[in-house]
């Protein structure tokens, strides 16, 4: 007599429920630029969050000394240092990622502190 052994296998597939895609073009534009904490040399600026950016560039000028520029802040917080005091500076932020940059942000326009004495 030949015995037959039955085996049930039971396959179980898991299929994830729909993902968000992962961006295909530049940043959106920071928003809500704004400054704080205005000494005689220095300035904070903050912006909202962008998820998709890896950094930022901050741009300013001095209408002052016709000098313009640049840095790069990983968050979305930088201080400006070793501004002249009582001077007027204007201040952008674009985002950046692998796929290009945003559209600048809004313009603020900060005129520093002058020297107590």
């Amino acid at each position: 007599m030949i015995a037959y052994e039955v085996v049930y296998v039971q396959v179980i597939f898991f299929f994830p429920g729909p993902t968000t895609p992962a961006p295909i073009g530049p940043p959106e534009a920071p928003a809500r630029l704004d400054f704080s904490e205005v000494t005689a040399n220095s300035v904070t600026l903050t912006w909202d969050s962008i998820s998709d950016a890896a950094y930022y560039v901050v741009k300013y000028s001095s209408p002052d000394t016709q000098d313009v520029f640049s840095d790069i802040a990983f968050t979305n917080e930088w201080r400006a240092i070793g501004l002249n005091p009582e001077a007027s500076y204007s201040f952008e932020v674009t985002a950046v990622n692998e796929h290009g940059n945003s559209e600048p942000s809004q313009i603020v326009t900060v005129v520093t502190l002058g020297v107590p004495g």
